[in-house]
């Protein structure tokens, strides 16, 4: 049984909480406490990586809607235009 991401690139949060959920369905079938622990490591490991891509890209939605609103800004303070 193998996880079919490895050597694929993983884009989105969504597709690191799938891995997650692969992990947590393999730590449940573990036949040891040893393999269920490191499995449910791996699981959060994904979880926590699936969070950090969210709030990048949160913070590069704010960045895109700022850079918008001060290009937005420069066409209209433009002198001769009140």
């Amino acid at each position: 049984m193998g996880i079919p991401w490895w050597g694929a690139s993983v884009r989105t949060p969504d597709e690191y909480r799938e891995i997650a959920e692969t992990y947590y369905r393999l730590a449940r079938e573990a036949k040891t406490e040893a393999d269920r622990l490191a499995l449910l490591d791996l699981a959060q490991s994904w979880l926590a990586a699936a969070s950090r891509e969210d709030t990048k890209s949160a913070r590069e939605r704010r960045r895109g809607w700022r850079a918008r609103a001060a290009s937005s800004r420069r066409v209209f303070d433009r002198p001769g235009r009140r």
